[in-house]
């Protein structure tokens, strides 16, 4: 699978494929949301340049097709505009008109106010979600302890006689530590976890374990 497009196909409309899996974690059948519909796919940006004038002629075109859902998954160019001012607001509210149900985006990143993308009130914004399953490792410390925790590690890796190293000071792990011959330990919840991972990779640490509330 590669590309954009072909991801958000597969949500939509992927086929049934049995006995898939993450790497061994959550084995059972894949599927996309409506697996027999049918795809009506409409380029709207180049390699270089792009204009919301294309977006809104493929939601033009998509109408007079007569599909029944519009799936946008993007942020509009523009996102300072007044829904009067708006056009891609205009071309998606002409959609709900004809009984043609748009999804869009609530955007993949937020900071400031928070605020969401896609807004417009007669559309369907979507934002992530989450599943009702908890994936799960087991670490057994040295005295014979084993601690289960949230893992979608697929493999089994033995470290012996590797100390734990938990730096009071930088808890948060936000800083380069160089401990290679140990396992560091850290509080997941001061700082982002991608970030951490970004630290321990950089450390090369021979494990971390990070201590968070919620996974």
């Amino acid at each position: 699978m590669s590309g954009h497009r072909t991801l958000i196909s597969s949500i939509v409309a992927g086929n049934y494929v049995k006995g898939e899996s993450f790497f061994g974690y959550a084995t059972g059948t894949a599927s996309g949301v409506a697996p027999r519909a049918r795809l009506a796919i409409y380029k709207v940006f180049g390699n270089s340049l792009s204009y919301e004038s294309d977006l809104v002629a493929a939601i033009d075109q998509a109408i007079t097709d007569g599909v029944d859902v519009i799936s946008l998954s993007l942020v509009p160019l523009n996102q300072s505009l007044s829904l009067e001012e708006d056009i891609l607001a205009k071309a998606t509210f002409s959609a709900m008109e004809k009984g043609v149900l748009v999804s869009t985006v609530a955007g993949n990143k937020f900071s400031g106010d928070q605020r969401l993308h896609n807004g417009y009130p007669w559309v369907m914004t979507v934002t992530a979600g989450t599943v009702d399953r908890w994936f799960a490792g087991t670490i057994t410390l040295g005295n014979g302890e084993s601690i289960i925790g949230w893992s979608t590690y697929p493999g089994n890796t033995l470290i012996q006689n590797a100390p734990l190293i938990y730096p009071r000071l930088l808890r948060a792990c936000d800083k380069i530590w160089k401990a290679a011959n140990g396992i560091i330990v850290c509080l997941g919840d001061y700082a982002h976890i991608k970030s951490q991972a970004w630290f321990f990779a950089e450390a090369n640490v021979l494990g971390a374990i990070l201590i968070v509330d919620t996974p």
